[in-house]
């Protein structure tokens, strides 16, 4: 009995140890992210001081308005999933919930059109080869990693 209980405490100790991780990584991943995607960035195509600042700019708005536009929406919309998962999904909500998503998505992607285009506009000729020949590997590496799989997992 009192090995079971020590046992219930490390297991529950150990369960909210890793949701506690998971929360801060999450959390601390989303708050870096504009940091992360400019060092990628740069590190493609060697951003010039003036890039450098206008990407961390519009990362940064980006990265706030989503925070106040989009997270409470996929907040909403996951805690309509959590309280419809008691029951039985239909497709239609299935698909609904897919669509909202999709949405979100959608929205994320159109906010970031004008700082890639800012970014696109600002290279200079070396720089969007650089670009193009790392476009150019990713693809080739996809192709390969798709030519290896077997005709099951394709």
């Amino acid at each position: 009995m009192v090995k079971d209980c020590k046992r219930r405490c490390r297991t529950g100790w150990l369960v909210g140890c890793l949701l506690v991780l998971a929360g801060c990584t999450t959390e601390l991943a989303y708050n870096t992210l504009p940091f992360w995607i400019h060092y990628y960035l740069d590190d493609i195509v060697d951003l010039t001081a003036t890039q450098s600042r206008q990407v961390k700019a519009d990362l940064d708005a980006v990265q706030q308005w989503h925070s106040v536009e989009e997270l409470p929406r996929l907040a909403d919309r996951l805690t309509l999933i959590a309280a419809q998962s008691t029951e039985r999904q239909t497709w239609d909500q299935l698909r609904d919930h897919q669509a909202g998503f999709k949405t979100r998505i959608q929205a994320t992607l159109n906010a970031l059109i004008p700082a890639t285009t800012r970014l696109l506009q600002s290279l200079d000729d070396r720089q969007a080869e650089r670009l193009i020949q790392f476009l150019k590997d990713e693809i080739a590496e996809a192709q390969a990693r798709r030519d290896q799989q077997s005709p099951q997992e394709g």
